[in-house]
């Protein structure tokens, strides 16, 4: 499968071994192999002792994510504690149990499906450097890059992203591949 990240040697791997854990963000359609390698991902730190956790969006993601998995998987709502004990003054503040001052007993948090949640990698990635993340890695399947390269050189530069990787099953243009922050996966060897 994912060799080129989860084989001898791959980041995920070294992240992995080394017990320096990064976040990062696999994104691509259905049928690309997120799902292997997250399996392959949750095998290697339950391998090493680590305490995973899995969250979804939506209770149908977390079913499916539950079924892929073998492990319960929650909403991210049901993760971090949503308090449901509102008085009726009080119906438009929300809460959550889990927060900075009481964070979650994991070493490893996998959420599938995060990008139904509407909001954009970048904007996430910021948002889980806002709360101490280590390294940020993307990963995509086709990194089209529609709306230009400036917003991820932007967050790189911001230190909000370490790496995105994603697959030459599109048009890679010169100035993508020197970007710093980018590495293509090379996929032809899986096309027939």
């Amino acid at each position: 499968g994912q060799q080129h990240l989860v084989g001898p040697n791959a980041v995920l791997r070294r992240m992995i071994e080394s017990g320096r854990i990064a976040s990062f963000i696999l994104w691509g359609p259905p049928g690309t192999g997120k799902t292997t390698t997250t399996l392959g991902i949750i095998s290697a730190f339950r391998a090493a002792g680590k305490k995973v956790v899995l969250a979804a969006p939506t209770g149908r993601a977390a079913k499916r994510m539950t079924e892929a998995t073998g492990m319960e998987a929650r909403t991210i709502h049901r993760m971090l504690e949503l308090n449901s004990n509102l008085s009726d003054e009080d119906t438009h503040r929300v809460s959550f149990e889990r927060n900075e001052e009481n964070p979650l007993e994991a070493d490893v948090i996998i959420i599938d499906d995060m990008i139904s949640s509407g909001d954009s990698m970048i904007h996430t990635a910021s948002e889980l450097k806002k709360r101490n993340a280590n390294r940020i890695f993307i990963c995509s399947t086709f990194g089209l890059f529609t709306n230009g390269m400036d917003k991820f050189d932007k967050a790189y530069e911001e230190g909000a992203i370490a790496k995105v990787f994603t697959t030459n099953g599109v048009y890679q243009t010169p100035e993508l591949l020197e970007r710093p922050w980018y590495i293509s996966c090379d996929m032809s060897k899986y096309i027939a």
